[in-house]
């Protein structure tokens, strides 16, 4: 090269940097009257572009802190212009929008906060490249999102709020390294030759992307939590997703990780497919070291494909069971296992030429005639994840020393790497999946007390091997006693340096505690015999009273004060809980009843009412009872009457007493007359008799016992009548075997 011509490249050159300038944009504290300088910044992005500025190649414009509004950007430049955000800024726009009013060419943005949160009602698209002939726009280390805090949007505002992330249409667009969540969907790439690689997309309630364009790359993005609001009929949600009316050429789809759902409980958890591509053709597509984690049947589903290769993917469903949507008389909770297929296209037209290799997937479900198809594993599903996988719960799908997908693979177009960049192969042979196994010299052996323990019982966790440094997940420390809270599979991994590591892992069984429970009743009554049942267990040691009885599920429990009635119950796998059933224990009611005569003469009668019983409110019961008196032409004999009673606390208790009824009728040979004196001085009556007396019963004219007198062994007796309002009364006065009958009238 001449001194003249080193002269003019360096001329040139300088030229263009003299050119580049750099500007800058304070939406707080700038205005357009300003010349742009850091000193003397312009406004907001929306004020800087509705002025329609020309700008050179190599020009940088620095946002600073503030709502820089919704720029709409046109121009063509010949080599890139910047929009970047200030170091330690945080510059946000409503939106973007490219090519509104001519071509766009050679625009970056980079860092800035793209929230349409600040816009009512909201847009359909954040970013949008609208000219078909925009070409080389660069969007890189955003934050794209309709809105940051979605936690109280209901279902209507996902539908109606969610905007789509970025649509390209165009050529030649690279759009990398950005946060994309709480949208619609997260990329439309309708732009041939364009690149999408290291992007996050999550909480999307259509689809992760669309790739449409030809000539595309999708490499190394994170597709996750699809957010069901539509029904079966109106969406089907896809991580990735391309469809067409001719044919898709040529694109790389590459070390994309898709994750159905990373939270379970989370609300608007549906079924998602992995990567749909229903409507062909696809024509020269590579899809390998890919992670797929799907919630239905199509993992990788191509529909019309054409020399397509599939290789070193793993594509699983870990989700057992799927919610039912209540809104979706279509859903269903099966949805599953994955597969990878490759069939016709929708109108019949076959597809040829493809490989499907090296993969490790739940099913495959390819049509004959598609190409080839070899040194792939179907596992059938989730129950066969941990022959191969390392913590699938923690969707680490590395594989693990004993898995049959080790050195499986086939060479047919294998890629030089696995999914974490290790070289391909990595021992005697290329593994099966995504991953490369790194077995590198360190080696690792997990070794634990019991894999199968109670809630609450700790495990022993230590590990045998070659390796310099060792640590085992979820905190668990070596060669110690480990609490584990839940079932699962707990990884230690291995590392003899320079990256060297290998990891074991083994599936520990948590079983829960039995839930003892006991049913019976908590009160009851002095003397009185309850039933308790135990529930939960298989066998049970009761504890009572100082008592022990086991293996019985019932218990007959009589205390005599209130206490607790103890179970400890052990399950089928030999788990230990406990229950305690308080009892509370009411004492009898004291019943009284006195006052009933030793006997009286058939035909006479008792009124129970007027006798001493307490406490009141209490029935009579007993042969010859009826209501509250005593009939006793029951016939002769001895009677029991009963006076019963039961308290508020359904104790129950009684007393009793005992009558002769006797035949009174005496033959006139059997009459032995007793000389009885009685003097009647209003309501006081005082007999006196020559014998002593034994008893004075006093009756109505009807023969109802009124009132009786024990003679207490005197020959003198005197009663007071003052309760007994009848006016005449019949008295029967017996000494030994005489008897003296008197008709006498009170007032």
């Amino acid at each position: 090269m001449s001194l003249r011509t080193l002269l003019l490249l360096q001329f040139i050159l300088l030229g263009h940097l003299i050119q580049a300038t750099t500007y800058y944009s304070d939406p707080v504290n700038g205005s357009m009257a300003n010349s742009g300088s850091l000193s003397s910044p312009w406004d907001g992005l929306e004020d800087i572009f509705n002025t329609s500025p020309t700008f050179s190649s190599g020009d940088v414009i620095i946002c600073m802190n503030g709502n820089h509004g919704f720029p709409k950007i046109n121009g063509v430049n010949a080599n890139y212009v910047t929009i970047q955000a200030a170091a330690g800024n945080t510059p946000t726009c409503t939106r973007i929008y490219f090519g509104s009013s001519s071509v766009a060419s050679y625009w970056k943005i980079d860092g800035l906060s793209i929230i349409s949160e600040n816009v009512a009602p909201n847009p359909q698209r954040i970013i949008d490249i609208l000219n078909t002939n925009c070409d080389h726009i660069t969007i890189e280390n955003c934050i794209i999102s309709s809105n940051l805090n979605t936690s109280t949007w209901t279902q209507n505002d996902w539908k109606t709020k969610a905007a789509t992330g970025i649509w390209a249409r165009g050529t030649n667009h690279s759009i990398q390294n950005n946060t994309i969540k709480n949208i619609a969907i997260g990329l439309i790439i309708d732009a041939p030759g364009s690149i999408c690689n290291k992007n996050t997309v999550q909480y999307f309630t259509i689809d992760g992307i669309r790739g449409n364009g030809s000539n595309c790359q999708y490499n190394e993005n994170l597709i996750m939590d699809n957010i069901v609001v539509y029904t079966y009929a109106e969406n089907h949600y896809d991580g990735f997703q391309a469809f067409t009316n001719s044919s898709i050429d040529n694109v790389l789809f590459r070390k994309n990780t898709i994750i159905a759902c990373t939270d379970t409980t989370r609300a608007f958890r549906g079924s998602m497919q992995g990567m749909g591509c229903f409507d062909g053709f696809y024509i020269n597509w590579t899809i390998e070291n890919n992670l797929i984690i799907t919630d239905h049947w199509h993992g990788i589903t191509l529909l019309g494909a054409t020399n397509c290769r599939i290789v070193n993917n793993t594509v699983v469903d870990i989700y057992d069971v799927t919610p039912i949507i209540p809104w979706d008389t279509q859903s269903q909770s099966n949805y599953g296992p994955a597969w990878i297929k490759i069939a016709a296209h929708k109108n019949g037209s076959l597809s040829t030429g493809n490989s499907v290799l090296n993969n490790l997937c739940d099913d495959m479900q390819n049509s004959t005639g598609i190409g080839t198809v070899s040194n792939n594993i179907v596992m059938g599903n989730s129950s066969n994840h941990s022959l191969h996988f390392v913590d699938v719960t923690n969707h680490d799908f590395h594989l693990i020393s004993s898995s049959s997908a080790i050195d499986a693979g086939t060479t047919n177009f294998a890629p030089a790497t696995d999914m974490d960049g290790n070289i391909r192969p990595n021992g005697g042979g290329i593994d099966i999946g995504a991953f490369e196994f790194q077995s590198c010299g360190a080696t690792v052996t997990a070794i634990v007390s019991n894999n199968e323990v109670c809630e609450g019982t700790s495990i022993h966790f230590n590990a045998s091997g070659s390796f310099s440094s060792l640590t085992w997940s979820n905190g668990i420390i070596n060669n110690s006693n480990n609490n584990i809270t839940s079932s699962g599979y707990q990884v230690v991994t291995a590392s003899i340096g320079s990256g060297c590591v290998a990891k074991d892992s083994i599936y520990i069984t948590i079983n829960p505690l039995p839930n003892i429970s006991l049913s019976g009743d908590s009160n009851m009554c002095e003397e009185d015999t309850i039933t308790i049942a135990a529930f939960g267990g298989n066998s049970y040691i009761w504890t009572y009273n100082n008592g022990i009885l086991q293996n019985n599920s019932t218990l007959q429990y009589y205390p005599t004060t209130s206490g607790s009635v103890d179970v400890v119950g052990t399950d089928i796998n030999g788990c230990v809980n406990s229950y305690s059933h308080n009892v509370n224990v009411f004492p009898l009611p004291n019943v009284i009843f006195t006052g009933m005569p030793d006997s009286i003469c058939s035909g006479a009668n008792i009124d129970l009412s007027i006798l001493n019983y307490s406490p009141s409110g209490g029935t009579f019961t007993g042969a010859g009872v009826s209501g509250s008196n005593f009939i006793s032409s029951s016939g002769i004999g001895t009677y029991t009457v009963t006076y019963e009673y039961e308290d508020i606390n359904n104790c129950f208790n009684s007393a009793f007493q005992t009558v002769d009824v006797e035949d009174c009728s005496i033959g006139i040979e059997e009459v032995i007359p007793l000389d009885v004196l009685v003097i009647v001085n209003k309501r006081n009556i005082q007999f006196y008799s020559s014998e002593i007396i034994d008893e004075i019963s006093i009756f109505d004219l009807s023969g109802k016992l009124l009132l009786s007198v024990n003679g207490g062994r005197s020959n003198v007796i005197k009663c007071e009548l003052n309760q007994i309002s009848n006016k005449m009364l019949i008295c029967v006065i017996k000494a030994g075997n005489k008897i003296s009958t008197h008709k006498i009238n009170i007032q």
